[in-house]
């Protein structure tokens, strides 16, 4: 199979034993990878699936949202590419509750964290929900402090870190915004086009960028990707493979499944 090759950005984690995790299937491994080119698909959960998501789902194996759509998309991605473990770089706000003395409330935006994880999701659908959850959980303080190693550890952690394979997938999960703009809302999403804010020759950091956001009620996720290496019925068929697999998810933890795990 053609394998595509990750640009540039920051480092990922390898799963010890498993075969180079940041490989994926590419359409056309020598097509420019810009702004330019970037392209979307997607999918979208009604109102009744995205409340089972948020609200029923979680409680079969005290999971959390992210634990079921990286599952989701991780089984997807399995599926699509023929590896065992997939390498996704996690993206977030960076503004977790890590001690009583950090206080964030006079601040404002993001402090950005980023950090690699293997998602181990084929086989059985709820053994793979558990490894994915123990793999997340098991990253110290939602992985804030892995960017830092790559520039204040001792030498030796540099050098092993700056060693590591790349992911080629981004994963950033927003949250639910209907919070944030209820009828009470002083400030509401433009309606007009925000246009662009970033250079049509700037480099897309990652193959794939998948985004999700619940919004009116209804999660969205979205699959970013330059039009120029993968066709859109590549792309497409990921998304709904992903939609897929989140459905099943969602109807085997809603259907009596249950469940500890270590964490």
């Amino acid at each position: 199979a053609k394998i595509c090759a990750r640009t540039g950005g920051p480092t990922g984690l390898l799963a010890s034993g498993v075969r180079d995790a940041s490989a994926l299937p590419c359409d056309r491994p020598d097509g420019a990878s810009t702004m330019r080119e970037r392209a979307n698909a997607g999918f979208r959960l009604d109102r009744t699936a995205t409340d089972a998501l948020l609200k029923q789902a979680p409680a079969a194996y005290r999971t959390q949202v992210n634990d079921l759509l990286l599952t989701a998309l991780g089984r997807a991605l399995t599926a699509w590419s023929g590896l065992s473990s997939v390498l996704v770089d996690l993206e977030g706000h960076g503004r977790e509750e890590l001690s009583g003395d950090i206080d964030l409330s006079g601040t404002v935006g993001w402090f950005t964290s980023l950090y690699p994880v293997a998602l181990h999701a084929d086989g059985d659908i709820g053994a793979a929900l558990k490894r994915v959850k123990e793999s997340l959980r098991s990253a110290p303080d939602k992985g804030l402090g892995f960017g830092a190693l790559r520039h204040l550890a001792d030498a030796p952690v540099r050098e092993a870190v700056a060693a590591l394979p790349a992911a080629q997938v981004l994963f950033n999960y927003l949250g639910q915004f209907d919070a944030s703009f209820d009828a009470a809302a002083i400030w509401r999403p433009a309606e007009e086009n925000g246009g662009t804010n970033t250079a049509p020759d700037a480099p897309l950091g990652y193959a794939l960028s998948v985004n999700g956001q619940v919004y009116q009620g209804e999660l969205r996720l979205d699959f970013s990707y330059s039009s120029a290496r993968f066709d859109a019925s590549t792309i497409a068929a990921l998304a709904r493979s992903c939609e897929t697999e989140l459905r099943a998810l969602i109807a085997h933890c809603c259907g009596g499944a249950s469940g500890l795990t270590p964490s």
